[in-house]
């Protein structure tokens, strides 16, 4: 593949051969590990005020977890098919938030 090559400091324009890395490699998929490859290691300074913040986050959302959960074992609630339903799906939201918070707990970890 020729692709062109402005030189900015020379005002100049040649061209030049890119070759795959690999015999039939996806270019997508080579973008994305020379991308890796530069990415600097480490938190940023937003990730670790998050990752500082994230235990009580977590512990929040699993407070309210266990409050919808409450909520959906009530008699009342349980009694009345539409107060169920939106207290079932509140219950869902719930541990939904709960999960994708440890999941991106985990992210931070591994990546500091």
């Amino acid at each position: 593949v020729v692709q062109p090559l402005l030189d900015i400091r020379k005002g100049s324009c040649s061209t030049r051969s890119i070759e795959p890395e690999e015999e039939g490699a996806d270019p997508v998929e080579q973008v994305a590990v020379v991308r890796n490859q530069h990415q600097r290691a480490g938190l940023s300074y937003l990730e670790k005020r998050e990752y500082e913040a994230m235990e009580e986050t977590i512990l929040d959302a699993e407070a309210e977890l266990g409050a919808a959960a409450e909520h959906l074992a009530d008699p009342q609630v349980a009694s009345d098919a539409d107060a169920a339903h939106h207290a079932f799906l509140a219950h869902e939201e719930s541990k939904e938030r709960v999960a994708v918070l440890y999941r991106r707990w985990a992210e931070l970890e591994e990546k500091a």
